[in-house]
């Protein structure tokens, strides 16, 4: 990792070549010029054969999605105090942020050799795709992934708390033991990347659809400690009848497509449970291990987030949260993708409801 200062930042500009080869040159005045006194860190002047331009800069050393807004944020209101167009510099700027800046009207550099130069009706000048340069640590890096992710799960069911304290009592009334230090590391990692907005007031999701996107990107397959493929006579209402008491367990995400959307779906129903020799006992001679004709399967995890927010039905069957379920489903074939669609709406819609109510 390395530790960018705003004079740091300044120094790598002026030494770097120009994204845009050599032939478009990019040098940097210091603070104290005309843009230093309206509140930029500094100038950059780019010319290119007789076109010259300078810019109020505000830089950054870190480039979250918070610290880029931030940054956008003062490198504009420096350009309306110098009659300079705006500029953010940072370590990095993926594409998508560049889109974003573009769509402002904000140009660009980086430390890494990505570049945005945009004057509507004058030039515009676009260098992207060169990899980070510097790697920088945040917190809770797996924030959307397992037992973590079930705080900002959270979120998407009761999207405002008055309190971090609210938030761990919210998670404790609906089953879920996480660490104090897990939680508050989740909601630093979901604030630096602009999903919620914390003050004096309390901690609101800002954008459930990001987050859910956040969620949906940071899937990965279920670990197992054991799998089991059987044959049973048994519906599937009566294993839940005879299994529920013995060891918490829930059909999976894809498994309970049918609990939130419409559509068909023709795999053999998936089973997470937590103590697979507990069911075993439970069904006794019910349990018939066998890859042949099977018609139904068994996980054993211990991964929390699995059995969050899941729900029991009229039907007997206890259902993995909608949640889960969009979450399987967006990482499937082009059917379940469909199927995810249908729930990710319901979700986005009860979020919304939620904060007009709240």
């Amino acid at each position: 990792m390395i530790d960018l200062q705003k004079m740091q930042i300044s120094d790598v500009v002026r030494e770097m070549p120009s994204p845009w080869g050599p032939q478009i040159a990019t040098d940097v005045e210091e603070a104290g010029s005309r843009a230093g006194r309206g509140g930029s860190d500094f100038v950059v002047r780019v010319t290119w054969e007789s076109f010259t331009r300078r810019f109020a800069v505000h830089a950054r050393a870190r480039n979250t999605p918070r610290e880029l807004a931030l940054a956008t944020e003062r490198a504009r209101e420096a350009a309306r105090a110098t009659g300079l167009p705006a500029m953010v510099v940072a370590p990095y700027i993926d594409e998508t942020r560049m889109l974003e800046l573009y769509e402002q009207e904000v140009s660009a550099l980086d430390l890494s050799g990505n570049g945005l130069v945009v004057i509507p009706e004058t030039i515009l000048l676009w260098r992207s795709g060169q990899p980070n340069r510097f790697r920088q640590s945040r917190p809770s890096r797996f924030a959307y992934r397992g037992s973590t992710s079930i705080v900002p799960r959270l979120f998407l069911l009761r999207p405002s708390f008055r309190s971090v304290k609210e938030v761990r009592a919210e998670l404790a009334a609906r089953g879920a033991q996480v660490a104090a230090s897990t939680v508050s590391k989740a909601i630093r990692r979901m604030e630096e990347d602009v999903l919620i907005a914390r003050d004096d007031r309390g901690i609101v999701l800002m954008q459930p659809d990001e987050l859910l996107d956040q969620l949906v990107k940071a899937f990965r397959p279920v670990e197992s400690a054991r799998t089991a493929v059987l044959r049973t006579d048994l519906p599937l209402v009566d294993v839940f009848r005879r299994c529920a008491d013995r060891t918490r367990l829930a059909l999976s995400g894809a498994s309970s497509f049918s609990a939130y959307a419409a559509g068909a779906r023709g795999d053999t129903p998936v089973i997470y449970c937590e103590r697979m020799a507990a069911m075993r006992a439970a069904l006794g001679s019910a349990w018939n291990e066998t890859p042949r004709f099977s018609d139904l399967r068994i996980l054993e995890t211990r991964s929390k987030e699995l059995f969050f927010d899941t729900r029991e039905r009229d039907d007997g069957l206890i259902y993995a949260s909608p949640i889960q379920a969009c979450i399987e489903l967006a990482n499937g074939d082009t059917r379940d993708r469909q199927i995810a669609a249908q729930i990710r709406d319901q979700l986005m819609a009860g979020a919304h409801r939620q904060r007009e109510v709240e």
